[in-house]
């Protein structure tokens, strides 16, 4: 162990569902807050992990499937008009109920002017 951080090697015999497995890495971490209000730790538990479900939720499928961490604009308004079309696009990809992955989706609608089309149209449906 260094700094909370652990590496234990994968054994190659044991049975698992991730070809090419060779390590499982596990960081501890600390962190500190600071408070305008006193809360119980059960509380303060509860917004935290409330928090890091935002976090995962949004900001993982933007930085993972969206890829908006290498974009390069970042001068007036132009992050910000980006951004807020990243969004409104991930959440009419959402509103689809089928069982292809959000990135399966998103790449469907770049390639099948259709399939897009319909994305859009089921959008406007629900609404």
């Amino acid at each position: 162990m260094w700094n909370g951080c652990r590496i234990c090697g994968a054994n190659g015999g044991s049975r698992h569902h991730w070809p090419g497995l060779k390590a499982i890495g596990m960081i501890e971490a600390v962190r500190y807050f600071i408070m305008s209000r006193e809360f119980t730790p059960e509380r303060m538990l509860e917004l935290v992990r409330n928090h890091w479900g935002i976090e995962n939720r949004l900001h993982w499928i933007l930085d993972v499937v969206m890829d908006e961490d290498r974009m390069r604009n970042r001068t007036g308004n132009g992050p910000d008009c980006l951004a807020a079309i990243r969004r409104l696009a991930m959440n009419i990809v959402r509103l689809k109920d089928d069982k292809e992955s959000l990135k399966g989706r998103m790449e469907m609608a770049s390639w099948n002017d259709r399939y897009l089309l319909g994305l859009l149209l089921n959008a406007v449906g629900k609404f």
